[in-house]
């Protein structure tokens, strides 16, 4: 069922294969199949067959037209929801895509998904309504699927295959998860490059080639992203929520403005304010 223009939902109980569906028409495409349980085989045309043993999501970006995938149990019910985003409602920069490129089929697999994204899938499976009260709920919780399982993929490494694997690709990502494990009190880059067997020249360049930032620049972008949501939502104060991401009070101030354009201590009273810059 369509939820939006250019962004699909179909979801059920799969026992067997599937008839082979194409993943789009022209343009870049990006499939998000969430399994709620299995197993279950995912192969596209030009790619890896990818194994969905338990619980999991994938999510892959195809850049062109005519490529089809097939979804396969192995005579076991496979309950699942495969979602369909087009070109039209993709940001056009790579940077927001969580697989990286555009150029080539792209794959990202999480396993042992949070319950937030199992419980929606079971409650579109179960969808208790008719007619357009079932349209409307499904809707909902599609398009809740749809960003919770972009978010998701976005910190999980990318599925590379045998030739296009990058050199120093598990390095880098594995400094990445470092740097947001340990954002309050995070390594310096001497000590991060040792931890992943690179030297910091080369984890500089090759940090900054695949996500396009500093490691400086991420670290401090993370930060501040967590900062902003602690004093929006948690409600704590400037103090509070510079000392969680490891920041003097001072310091902070300086920062969190510079981002942002105002001060943390004026959070929640710009948050229906026009002005604010959303992280």
């Amino acid at each position: 069922m369509p939820l939006a223009p250019d962004i699909q939902l179909s979801a059920g109980v799969l026992t067997g294969a599937a008839p082979p569906t194409p993943l789009h028409g022209v343009g870049a495409w990006r499939t998000i199949v969430q399994v709620l349980d299995g197993p279950l085989c995912w192969r596209i045309d030009g790619a890896t067959e990818l194994d969905l043993n338990t619980a999991a999501l994938c999510v892959v970006d195809t850049p062109s037209l005519s490529m089809t995938h097939h979804l396969c149990s192995a005579g076991i019910e496979a309950r699942c929801a495969v979602i369909q985003i087009g070109p039209a409602a993709m940001p056009g920069d790579n940077a927001s895509r969580p697989c990286g490129g555009a150029d080539a089929t792209s794959i990202v697999v999480c396993k042992d998904i949070d319950s937030g994204l199992r419980g929606l899938v079971a409650q579109i499976l179960a969808c208790p309504f008719d007619g357009l009260t079932r349209h409307h709920y499904l809707t909902g919780k599609g398009l809740e699927l749809t960003a919770l399982g972009l978010l998701r993929a976005s910190s999980c490494e990318p599925f590379l295959q045998g030739s296009s694997q990058e050199p120093h690709h598990h390095q880098v990502w594995l400094a990445r998860r470092i740097l947001e494990s340990s954002f309050d009190r995070p390594p310096v880059l001497r000590e991060l490059a040792r931890q992943v067997g690179l030297n910091p020249g080369k984890l500089t360049a090759e940090f900054r080639r695949r996500f396009g930032v500093t490691v400086h620049d991420y670290l401090q972008e993370f930060r501040l992203t967590r900062a902003f949501h602690l004093l929006s939502e948690d409600r704590v104060n400037a103090s509070v929520a510079a000392h969680r991401v490891g920041y003097s009070t001072a310091y902070f101030s300086t920062v969190f403005r510079k981002r942002f354009g105002f001060s943390p201590s004026n959070v929640n009273g710009r948050l229906h304010g026009s002005e604010m810059r959303q992280p």
